[in-house]
């Protein structure tokens, strides 16, 4: 949100969490609807108190290799976001910039890529 809001020149949280939203609220619906239907694949009998093999090796897929894979590809997608190191301070850096011209800028003024690029020697990304 800071990257964008650098870039922009304009906050917009309730943008991003509203796309978040879109994609989160379906997720959760779907989540267990994919549960009870593996667990209906794996042989689960409902009431039971004793499950076959398969069904067990079913149940421990579902709750642990299943997140497993996802958060794998979850930290894949997370490395390749460069926002750390001098990126980071770069960034805050800047987001610094912004917020302290807006408050002594006319009417809450606002900072220009241009001005965020002469504090950068240059470069604005």
């Amino acid at each position: 949100m800071d990257e964008d809001e650098i870039k922009n020149n304009t906050r917009r949280e309730g943008m991003f969490l509203g796309m978040n939203a879109l994609f989160t609220k379906p997720a959760q619906s779907i989540g267990p609807i994919i549960a009870t239907i593996v667990l209906g694949a794996v042989g689960y009998v409902t009431d039971s108190d004793v499950q076959s093999a398969f069904t067990i090796f079913g149940i421990k897929v579902l709750l642990f290799a299943v997140p497993a894979v996802f958060a794998t590809v979850a930290l894949i997608f997370m490395r390749f976001y460069p926002i750390h190191g001098t990126v980071l301070q770069e960034l805050k850096r800047d987001l610094e910039l912004t917020h302290n011209s807006r408050l002594s800028g006319p009417k809450g003024g606002s900072t220009s890529k241009e001005e965020i690029a002469d504090s950068r020697n240059g470069e604005y990304t």
